[in-house]
């Protein structure tokens, strides 16, 4: 019997919309063709859904999966390989064979997975391609074939509104988002900020303070959130309404949107990070 082959890499490729799974030699495919559901060859386990990432993470959640422990849970206490995967690479997930060393799992649509997430091969399938040799296992970690690009933050704003203008700062010329909705976090730099409305006392300054960093705070998450679960600005909130509770929808955090004619006259300076998943 020969060597059996050896998953070697699991890496993503340069627009991040393939993990391509590398082996030392050619194999058989395991006996798959064409496109295939990639529960026929990746063995997955709920538990890896919640694996923490490696180092800072900036951007919750910070599972390798991508999920969140919402969603985690939603997906019960046994969910099938075709559930765990579509949660974690995107509805309509696929994978195939571009040679017989090399085979990729093909993003489906909003793809959570990030980088450091586990891939394993079910067991008994990968045979060297021209010998019966014995069956080759798999476990890896996804990673990147060259340091990921950092996000650049591109922003246009006024320097000065008046009493009764909105603020708006826009971001969505910025890139980098590897494929990705940018993660955007709106800060209040407190300590170069100041409100010029001396009727104020200390204390009503520094309350008003308070909720204009609450409120920019709010527009902080993905570029475009549909079910408001993480950017909750006043924009995208919909009101109770019958036997319906409140909640929010279509949310934009690519751009931020305060109402200043709400709180006192001031100086006010905006901080914005943005990061890539």
């Amino acid at each position: 019997m020969g060597a059996a082959p050896r998953l070697n890499a699991a890496d993503f490729t340069d627009n991040f919309d393939r993990i391509q799974l590398i082996f030392d030699v050619n194999t058989n495919k395991a006996n798959q063709k064409g496109t295939f559901l990639c529960s026929n060859i990746l063995l997955t386990t709920k538990n890896d859904l919640s694996r923490p990432v490696t180092g800072t993470c900036s951007n919750p959640p910070c599972f390798t999966s991508g999920l969140c422990i919402a969603q985690i849970q939603a997906l019960g206490t046994s969910p099938t390989s075709e559930a765990i995967l579509t949660a974690v690479f995107g509805f309509g997930v696929v994978c195939r064979f571009e040679n017989n060393i090399t085979g990729s799992i093909v993003m489906g649509a909003y793809p959570l997975v990030k980088f450091g997430h586990p891939i394993m091969l079910n067991e008994n399938l990968f045979m060297r391609g021209n010998e019966l040799t014995y069956f080759g296992t798999g476990n890896l970690t996804v990673t990147s074939p060259r340091a990921p690009p950092k996000p650049v933050a591109l922003l246009s704003a006024p320097s000065q509104i008046g009493a009764c203008d909105k603020f708006a700062i826009d971001g969505a010329p910025s890139s980098g988002g590897l494929g990705r909705a940018l993660y955007f976090s709106w800060i209040l730099d407190v300590g170069q900020s100041r409100i010029t409305d001396d009727t104020l006392t200390p204390i009503q300054k520094g309350s008003s303070m308070d909720k204009v960093a609450a409120a920019m705070a709010d527009f902080s998450g993905p570029a475009y959130d549909a079910s408001g679960s993480v950017c909750q600005n006043l924009n995208c909130f919909v009101a109770a309404k019958n036997s319906t509770p409140a909640y929010y929808k279509d949310c934009y955090c690519n751009s931020l949107g305060i109402p200043f004619k709400e709180y006192p006259a001031g100086k006010y300076t905006v901080q914005v990070q943005v990061s890539n998943w």
